[in-house]
This record gives C-alpha cells, structure tokens and sequence, in this order.
C-alpha cells in the first residue's frame, strides 16, 4: 500500500507542476484550474516574443505560470516547420533532469517514515548519500534558487538535452509556481539561455 501511495504523492505532484502538457481528447483545451483572472500576461508574451525566431533556435514553446492573481496557460510556435502546424494546448514536452526533483522528495519521505531499510540494505544506502553526485540531487534535488528583494526565495530546476529545455520552479508558499518547455534545434539547447533569461525576468516582475 505505502508503495502505491508513494507512486500516486509523486505523480500528482508531477502533474500539478506540468499541467496543461498532457494529452486531452482533440478540440478540448486544458485549461481548468487556469483562469487569466487579473493576471496581464503582456510582459510573458513579449518574453517569449516570436516562435519560431529567426534563426530558428527554437521552434516551440509552452508556458505555464501561475499567482495570486491569475493563470496563465498557452502555447507559440510550431511542431513542424514544414508544415508549419502550430503547437496543440495539450502538446508533450520532454522534462529531463527535472524529474530528479521529485525523485529526492520521495526518497526523503521514505527515509523521514523509515521506509528505506526496506529497500536498500545499510551499503546500498550509504552508497546512496555518500557518492558525490547522488549526495548533491539528494541534497537539494538538483535545485537552483534566487532570493528575491522582499526576501523569498525562487527556486528552480532545469532539464536540457538533445532537442529539447524544461524548467519548473516557483516560490515556497505557493505565490508563484512556473512550467515552461521549448523545443530548441541545437543539439544541447544553449541557444536557450537569452529566451530563459527574458523569461525569468517577465515571471519574477509578475511577484
């Protein structure tokens, strides 16, 4: 039972933080949960600003950003430059490394409800939190983190590999919670950093 709900605590927190990029049945738009309310999403669309660029460093892009204020959920650019078919609301975006986040949350509750020892035996588990990598995504789940000028924290986690950039974050209390995926055509996404960097900056306004 523990292992089920251990399964069903992280796929739940998974959705919660990409929803909007699973698949729904063609013609539905997912945007439940998500209303704009009095949030002015301008500053992320000229963030953003045109998919696909001109030098076609990305070719697609889904954001979703949620506050206090509001939701915003929607989609740029296309899924073929051929045929230049725009990105569906309900498209898939690889995630990568981001997944590491909520793999080191399970395996702190399961080492906070003494459910370890029933998986690793006492090597396997040193192995788990001495070895320098392992100690490092487990220490902070691979995190990056900014304080703000009011004091709170922004903290965030990329995922980047061939053909693709993700990154979730958002603020601890729940004031501001962040998804955003690209489909860059260089091999290791660096083409990404200006569009992320423009990106941060929009979001962090938004606080």
């Amino acid at each position: 039972m523990w292992s089920f709900r251990r399964t069903l605590i992280a796929g739940v927190a998974l959705g919660a933080v990409l929803a909007g990029t699973v698949p729904t049945p063609a013609g539905a738009v997912p945007t439940a949960g998500c209303h704009l309310g009095a949030l002015d999403p301008s500053g992320l669309v000229a963030a953003v600003g045109t998919i696909p660029d001109q030098k076609l460093t990305t070719t697609s892009v889904h954001l979703r950003v949620t506050t206090p204020a509001g939701c915003f959920n929607d989609t740029f650019g296309v899924r073929d430059l051929r045929s230049a078919a725009p990105v569906p609301p309900y498209a898939r975006f690889r995630i990568g490394s981001v997944t590491k986040v909520f793999t080191a949350v399970v395996v702190y509750q399961l080492v906070a409800e003494g459910q370890l020892d029933r998986l690793l035996a006492p090597a396997q588990q040193r192995e788990l939190f001495s070895h320098p990598w392992a100690g490092a995504e487990l220490s902070n789940g691979g995190l990056s983190s900014v304080r703000l000028p009011d004091g709170r924290i922004f903290w965030g986690k990329s995922g980047a590999r061939y053909g693709y950039q993700a990154l979730i974050g958002g603020i601890g209390n729940g004031d501001l919670r962040v998804a955003f995926a690209a489909t860059p055509t260089d091999a290791k996404a660096d083409g990404q950093s200006a569009l992320a960097q423009r990106l941060l900056g929009a979001i962090l306004a938004l606080t």
